[in-house]
């Protein structure tokens, strides 16, 4: 099921979709089955690269390489859900920039892109955020797909990846 619904995104998003299931030894002699699928998804002459393995880990990676364009580091995060009850917050993501112009734009793409109602409507709590490695600039997001709309989360992540492209 998940593999029709992985093959319909990337239909969706012209993406190339690989799939490898490999077995690993567990404890007592038992095998865990894992498998990998992976999205390669090209947008505005930029790579989407997901990686959403199944089995062992249960998590879900998303990069792209923005190479010579610059954007302001950031870290976008969940609040607990549990906490946030007490707390009454109206958003569930955490958006932290330096630049405060670039913090609102995040803030609005969380919106535009799906992130924040999936974080509201899920256990979905991602770890998004910009780093520079040797004058190139990378934004990766990983969380765990211990949640239950698991190509609902990898869509809204796409999106705001896409937000995040057409703006620079």
């Amino acid at each position: 099921m998940i593999n029709e619904k992985l093959k319909d995104l990337a239909k969706k998003f012209e993406a190339e979709l690989s799939h490898q299931d490999i077995k690993v030894s567990g404890i007592v002699g038992r095998y865990v089955r894992i498998s990998i699928y992976r999205l390669k998804i090209p947008y505005k002459g930029y790579e989407i690269q997901v990686k959403f393995e199944l089995g062992n880990h249960n998590i879900c990676e998303i990069k792209t390489a923005l190479n010579q364009k610059y954007i302001p580091d950031f870290e976008i995060t969940s609040r607990n859900h549990f906490i946030n009850l007490f707390l009454g917050k109206k958003n569930m993501l955490i958006v932290k920039s330096d630049d405060t112009n670039y913090e609102e734009f995040l803030l609005q793409s969380t919106l535009n892109s799906g992130l924040e109602s999936i974080a509201k409507e899920n256990s979905f709590e991602p770890n998004i955020y910009a780093i520079k490695e040797r004058n190139i600039q990378h934004l990766n997001a990983e969380y765990s797909l211990q949640l239950k709309d698991k190509i609902g989360s990898l869509e809204a992540t796409i999106k705001f990846y896409k937000l995040i492209i057409d703006n620079l």
